[in-house]
């Protein structure tokens, strides 16, 4: 699979595979012998920092479960430049190329920003578990439903808004899907560089860094230690949502 040779990971229990493997919101719900027989049959692998382990060559429907670390799906860049990514992938997510689940990897790499645990799951083990678990396949399909539902909104976003306010309602998001409480409000506690975010929002980086500053400026947010913390959630909120008559510049 992919460019690299991948080790199996063997360091870990067989309590905490089974542990993170019930993080997943989708197999939470699993019992512990189902886990098993999972866990057994699609091996944890261990990925390096900057180590590529999908690319367009590949063949055969499968899912990766990332359970630890950080990953990047990005197109080849043909100037031999940095490419920015199309998306960024954080622990507990899946993703891949399955048609069973509307998942799709077409004419991309993942890449592994840090070290990370991949689990592959095959698309023969995945109707099987959904045969015995009609439950993992109705939390499936929310998922999907949910996902479909954050693409359609990214759309209009990019027709209806300017950059300023895609960045404000993709921090927003990111506070709701992963934000910590703090003194002051809230903290993203995965440190995402400009070019990731203006990859998320369909922007380039100084427009990103232009919009970033102006948030900052209006006191919504704070940049500290690679990290963004939301001082005040209403100002993003209002900042999320375009003037009217306002144009959208899709990149900038």
């Amino acid at each position: 699979m992919g460019k690299h040779k991948m080790a199996e990971n063997v360091a870990w229990s067989i309590d905490a595979q089974l542990r993170l493997l019930s993080w997943v919101d989708i197999f939470e719900e699993l019992p512990e012998d189902e886990l098993e027989e999972l866990s057994r049959r699609c091996p944890d692998t261990q990925i390096e920092p900057n180590e590529t382990f999908y690319t367009p060559s590949e063949c055969g429907e499968r899912l990766f479960l990332l359970k630890e670390g950080r990953v990047q799906i990005h197109k080849e860049d043909p100037t031999g430049q940095e490419a920015a990514p199309l998306k960024v992938v954080n622990e507990g997510t899946i993703f891949g190329d399955m048609t069973l689940t509307g998942q799709r990897l077409e004419d991309v790499y993942v890449t592994a920003t840090e070290h990370s645990t991949v689990c592959t799951i095959k698309k023969r083990d995945l109707e099987n578990l959904i045969l015995r678990n009609p439950e993992v396949g109705l939390k499936l399909a929310r998922l999907l439903g949910e996902r479909l539902r954050q693409c359609e909104e990214a759309r209009s976003d990019l027709i209806h808004k300017e950059v300023p306010a895609r960045l404000a309602g993709l921090l927003l998001r990111l506070v709701e899907e992963e934000g910590l409480v703090c003194e002051d409000g809230y903290k993203v506690p995965t440190r995402y560089t400009h070019t990731e975010l203006g990859s998320m929002i369909g922007a380039k980086r100084v427009a990103t860094t232009r919009a970033l500053k102006k948030l900052r400026e209006q006191g919504a947010v704070e940049s500290k230690d690679g990290h963004i913390y939301v001082k005040d959630q209403e100002a993003l909120q209002s900042a999320a949502s375009p003037n009217k008559g306002e144009q959208s510049t899709p990149a900038e």
